[in-house]
């Protein structure tokens, strides 16, 4: 449903911004989250492998994971 052009100046005249403005807003906040969330779950992986408390084929499917789960989260929020 997209927002006839009364409600889009009721918006901005309200918000001080445009609706797409805030999705970009939200889609950036939501891969700046997953981003953070990779870092410290690769982070938190390699020094398990470091310390040889997990293997490398474990580490290997962290890093693995998430770079997946980052490909299908750009395929569906970018399209």
């Amino acid at each position: 449903m997209s927002l006839s052009s009364e409600q889009t100046s009721a918006f901005e005249l309200n918000a001080g911004f445009m609706p797409e403005q805030l999705g970009s807003l939200l889609i950036g906040t939501v891969f700046a989250v997953v981003l953070v969330w990779g870092t410290w779950a690769i982070a938190t992986a390699y020094s398990g492998w470091a310390s040889e408390k997990i293997s490398r084929k474990e580490f290997l499917a962290v890093v693995i994971r998430f770079v997946v789960i980052y490909i299908i989260l750009g395929i569906f929020l970018i399209t």
